[in-house]
């Protein structure tokens, strides 16, 4: 469970990262672009691994090099792979560190 306690926010005056993030918000279900005012490190991270689409995209490229008799499209795709991975893996890893309280930079 993420706590705000734990992280210091940026303050009204501070600085502010903004993002667009796509929601299921609108009256049609259909996705829609919403702009968030990101203000501590928690926000942040939330937003890189928000509705798994890191996850999606890392299981998209691991599904087409499945298919794929180019060799070199082939190993594009996984190369593409293990870096979504990898950045899941660097994203949880500050997470972890964030909710133990550790400096994440």
């Amino acid at each position: 469970m993420w706590s705000d306690k734990t992280f210091e926010p940026l303050g009204k005056s501070g600085p502010r990262l903004n993002a667009n993030v796509k929601t299921n918000e609108s009256s049609m279900g259909s996705p829609v672009m919403k702009k968030l005012e990101l203000k501590t490190s928690d926000q942040i991270l939330q937003v890189a691994l928000s509705k798994e689409k890191e996850k999606e995209a890392r299981d998209f490229y691991d599904e087409q090099a499945a298919h794929c008799r180019v060799d070199f499209v082939r190993k594009l795709l996984e190369k593409l792979k293990n870096e979504k991975s990898e950045h899941i893996r660097l994203v949880q890893g500050m997470i972890t560190k964030l909710n133990a309280g550790r400096d994440i930079v």
